[in-house]
């Protein structure tokens, strides 16, 4: 089973999850990027949200298949 991680940069929040082959969500998690009057750069609260849900993943049996490889794919909404 494939288990890919998702992430949405929004204007005023970051959503990430894992979701399976058939786009159940795993696990997810929301930050807001203006909690502190944009203050702190965006890819901080990226980057910072991403590791806590991959730290996650190794916790959760609905997400232990997820293993990160080094490789990224980006998709721009329509």
């Amino acid at each position: 089973m494939s288990v890919l991680l998702g992430i949405d940069i929004g204007g005023t929040a970051v959503k990430a999850g894992l979701v399976d082959e058939t786009g159940a969500i795993l696990l997810s998690e929301t930050r807001s990027v203006d909690f502190d009057g944009y203050r702190t750069p965006i890819l901080t609260t990226v980057t910072a949200l991403a590791r806590e849900l991959l730290e996650k993943s190794l916790e959760s049996p609905r997400a232990s298949a997820f293993r990160p490889r080094g490789r990224s794919t980006c998709a721009a909404a329509r």
